[in-house]
């Protein structure tokens, strides 16, 4: 299958989704993904915020405040980057890009870096058991982590058990894959 097809074929079985079934798979992915030692090593935790029943990271994001995480969401800046903003209240979050809600640029809030001891929670449509991420086609993550000044930071792709699949995904060298693949039934690496 194309890369295409693929995206079609799982956005429509997670657009198929109720409610209750994003709240309960997503509740069992967070508490899988706060148990990771990259997440218990982590200072900070890059976030995004769920649209069209994607991995809600509602749980997750709850615990990094309680546990004194900064919490860092995305912004499109153009056609081409990316940028992480630390952010504390929901309520300064603007419309942005592809109408997600996104942090307000603020320099001193911006990720800089070379800061230590990140994990990034990825978002993506499709992932296969060697690590491989189809994400919507825009390629915002994977520019942004093949920049070297974010080399170490450590990934975890947060997705539903039917998101993974067992052939091998259509993929190329542009394309990063996350360190580990987190969903509701199991923990790959």
């Amino acid at each position: 299958m194309e890369k295409g097809d693929i995206r079609k074929s799982i956005i429509a079985k997670r657009n198929a989704l109720t409610e209750r079934d994003v709240l309960v798979r997503s509740g069992e992915i967070c508490r899988k993904i706060v148990s990771l030692p990259e997440y218990i090593e982590a200072k900070s935790v890059l976030v995004y915020n769920s649209i069209k029943n994607e991995v809600n990271l509602t749980e997750l994001i709850i615990n990094a405040y309680k546990d004194g995480r900064k919490v860092y969401y995305p912004r499109v800046m153009d056609k081409e980057h990316m940028e992480f903003f630390m952010i504390e209240m929901p309520e300064a979050f603007e419309t942005g890009a592809f109408g997600i809600p996104e942090p307000p640029v603020s320099e001193e809030l911006r990720l800089k870096p070379g800061e230590e001891n990140i994990l990034m929670i990825m978002p993506g449509v499709a992932f296969d058991r060697k690590m491989n991420r189809i994400g919507y086609g825009g390629g915002f993550y994977d520019r942004f982590l093949a920049d070297d000044s974010y080399k170490r930071i450590k990934t975890a792709a947060a997705a539903y058990s039917f998101q993974i699949m067992d052939d091998i995904i259509p993929h190329d060298d542009r394309d990063m894959s996350p360190d580990v693949i987190v969903s509701e039934t199991e923990i790959i690496r």
